[in-house]
């Protein structure tokens, strides 16, 4: 609708000839968008396509304490570390070179601290354990 409402407004009703400019976008992109992904086949390509979308103009946001905390903007990846070795393709295009200010700095920015090393250990009680510790605390099974 939205396309065909924009096509309407910029160039009036279609005639026989660009009635192809009208349908064909929309009907390809529900071709191709409805197939299952062929890299995540839990997902369509349109999921994947609007995920790729996002991932290029939001980045990477950390999840900080399950979402407790929002990261802060020195926490976020820059557009330049997202598109990768794709960045210096973009920028060598003709008429693209000053989209490499726009890009950002080449490295991220250091993190807060180190990495956190986690060392757990399963244990595993077996009855005859979990007997004396309600013993101990004098609790009474109900």
């Amino acid at each position: 609708m939205v396309w065909a409402g924009g096509m309407l407004l910029l160039f009036g009703a279609p005639s026989k000839v660009t009635f192809t400019l009208y349908a064909a976008p929309p009907g390809v992109i529900t071709f191709y968008g409805a197939q299952r992904s062929k890299t995540n086949e839990r997902r369509r390509n349109l999921a994947q396509w609007s995920l790729f979308l996002r991932y290029l103009m939001v980045g990477h946001r950390p999840v900080i304490n399950g979402g407790r905390r929002a990261a802060a903007r020195s926490e976020w990846l820059p557009m330049r570390a997202r598109l990768g070795d794709r960045a210096e393709v973009l920028t060598g295009l003709p008429g693209l070179g000053a989209l490499d200010t726009a890009l950002g700095k080449d490295e991220p920015r250091d993190t807060a601290g180190g990495a956190i090393a986690f060392d757990n250990k399963p244990r595993m009680y077996g009855p005859d354990v979990v007997y004396r510790a309600r013993k101990r605390t004098g609790k009474k099974q109900s």
